[in-house]
């Protein structure tokens, strides 16, 4: 480590801030604006050493897996969209949701490469412009992907708790609208960046985008209420109502096993008639058990319906599952920085230092925090056996597309090429000379 320090841009969850650290390739972490890292020489003589070691470490990791995130995300993500939106799954609220999650992810992703390239000397983000774009368009997408978590598992806990008032609130109309809503005021509540941050010239004549000085004390406030909005609501929220859907699909479960025993107690007493009727956990008896008439304005109205066999339903039962799948995996990756950052907050606002260690942890707890906007095309692979034929089916005719674009293309360049060909020997006997014969006597 030297004593040169380097300014940060913040791309991280929905706030900025700039920091210094040591000659380290990172993407940093949301702090303070007045915090960052502590001078070289400060540290205890038994801990620095480790510390020295754990900072070159984490300096490779945002060298070498920052990038493979990134691509690997931006082309799941892609395929995640697609199939989403322009296949058979477009029917349902809940690929809307997951169509428009996709979306936002690939553009957090796309301009946290921009950041990354810019960490490695090709330097974009000290342009006016660019650089307030950049951080306000990742600040939103970020608010984004985390409120179109809460609002899919929002619909997702009204479909297994209230399998009636999901066919009234769960359609595809009502999901544009909410999607809207969270694009509007992602935009908006983020739009303070575009006023906050600016290309700042340092006395040694480099520009870095930071904040501006002189709205320091109007961007603690702000993020202050970042905090509250972005983190801590949204995270309490989620798991609340993913412990919900995971009790409901666990007594759900609970009961098909038990129904499952007593048909197989009927079998064995050759009863068929109570056979019949005792299980409604089948395809048949859930489809024929869900009459439902659907308006013009796209809304569902419903006729005689029961509702532990509209939850029942196969296809209710594989989204929520898979659902469940990603918001459990986004508290697991999403835990650890949100627990530090909470601690950095509460320090920071009270005036105290933050322990070295406990930013250097922050910094390796945000790669956990960025592998969440690339890990969801596995998870959709791994939670939906249709998610993964819908894929197949539609790269298959995109494929089989271009393919066939590409033969008849070499086709009419074979028969142009023959034409041509043709043509050049007409053209070379016609300039051949004649000999004329003799007349006979």
């Amino acid at each position: 480590m030297t004593d040169a320090q380097y300014g940060m841009v913040i791309i991280a969850p929905s706030s900025i801030a700039a920091t210094t650290e040591y000659n380290i390739t990172a993407i940093d972490v949301p702090l303070h604006p007045s915090e960052g890292w502590p001078q070289e020489g400060i540290y205890e003589e038994e801990f620095s050493e480790n510390f020295q070691r754990a900072v070159t470490v984490l300096g490779h990791l945002y060298t070498f897996f920052i990038p493979l995130l990134i691509v690997l995300g931006l082309v799941g993500n892609g395929l995640s969209f697609v199939t989403f939106l322009f296949t058979r799954l477009k029917v349902r609220a809940s690929s809307f949701y997951l169509g428009t999650l996709a979306l936002s992810d690939f553009g957090y992703l796309f301009l946290m490469a921009f950041v990354w390239l810019d960490k490695q000397g090709v330097k974009m983000l000290n342009k006016q412009g660019v650089c307030q774009g950049i951080l306000y368009l990742s600040s939103a997408f970020s608010f984004w992907s985390v409120w179109l978590t809460v609002t899919f598992t929002a619909e997702r806990c009204f479909a297994v708790q209230c399998p009636l008032w999901r066919l009234q609130l769960g359609t595809r109309c009502r999901a544009r609208v909410t999607v809207g809503a969270t694009a509007a005021a992602s935009l908006l509540l983020n739009s303070y960046l575009l006023l906050l941050t600016d290309v700042i010239v340092e006395e040694d004549g480099a520009s870095e985008c930071h904040h501006r000085p002189e709205f320091e004390q109007i961007l603690h406030y702000t993020n202050i209420m970042d905090t509250v909005v972005t983190l801590i609501v949204p995270f309490i929220l989620i798991v609340i109502m993913n412990f919900m859907i995971g009790r409901a699909l666990y007594l759900f479960n609970a009961r098909r096993r038990l129904q499952r025993a007593n048909s197989a107690q009927m079998d064995s007493a050759g009863d068929p008639d109570n056979r019949n009727t005792s299980s409604g956990c089948s395809p048949t008896a859930s489809n024929k058990a869900i009459p439902t008439t659907v308006s013009a304005n796209g809304s569902t109205r419903l006729q005689h319906q029961n509702p532990e066999r509209l939850l029942m339903h196969p296809s209710q039962i594989s989204v929520s599952r898979m659902l469940f799948l990603v918001c459990t995996v986004f508290i697991i990756l999403n835990l650890p920085s949100y627990v530090v950052r909470i601690h950095v907050f509460v320090l920071s606002i009270s005036n105290q230092p933050v322990p070295d260690h406990v930013l250097l942890l922050q910094r390796y707890f945000m790669l956990l925090y960025y592998t969440n906007f690339a890990v969801n095309f596995i998870l959709y692979n791994l939670g939906s056996r249709i998610f993964r034929r819908m894929m197949k089916q539609y790269v298959s005719r995109k494929w089989n597309a271009i393919s066939s674009i590409c033969r008849v293309s070499d086709s009419f360049e074979s028969s142009a090429g023959i034409a041509v060909d043709v043509a050049s020997l007409k053209a070379n006997e016609n300039a051949l000379p004649r000999h004329k014969t003799a007349p006979k006597t």
